[in-house]
């Protein structure tokens, strides 16, 4: 998991969040509310669309059915919504407020280079062919820098 570096809040308008995607260069970005709860993804292609047709919420772009975990979600649960779905994956808390983000690349680079037993900072991960208690090292996930693209 890495931090999510910028996110679009419901209540902008699709010009000022494109523009700030332009500005970062990302093909995605995660929506939240005031209270940074998670509502959804919103696609640079989709929030063009409204910005091109003066639409003035951002909700109609907003894909609400955007994978999600929780930090102590195990890898093996986590390689599938990266088969399913083209997007990254949000990390939230119990409350559905976005702490993070899980990169395909940076999954992968984290899964053929850092797994090691157990060691301070280094999250769980369970699959068959690997030594009981062998965990990948979160901080060596890499760093999102185009949106998960």
């Amino acid at each position: 998991m890495v931090p999510v570096k910028e996110v679009a809040y419901l209540n902008e308008g699709p010009t000022v969040v494109l523009r700030r995607m332009r500005q970062l260069g990302q093909s995605h970005m995660f929506v939240v509310d005031d209270e940074r709860r998670l509502q959804g993804l919103v696609e640079v292609e989709e929030v063009a669309r409204l910005a091109e047709r003066d639409e003035r919420e951002l909700r109609a772009a907003v894909d609400d059915e955007t994978p999600k975990i929780e930090r102590t979600t195990y890898l093996r649960e986590i390689l599938p919504l990266f088969v399913e779905h083209d997007v990254p994956v949000a990390v939230c808390d119990e409350a559905d407020r976005l702490e993070g983000v899980v990169v395909r690349g940076a999954l992968i680079a984290g899964l053929t280079t850092t797994t090691e037993h157990n060691g301070e900072g280094q999250v769980p991960f369970e699959d068959e062919g690997r030594p009981e208690g062998a965990v990948l090292r979160g901080s060596e996930t890499g760093q999102e820098t185009d949106g998960g693209r």
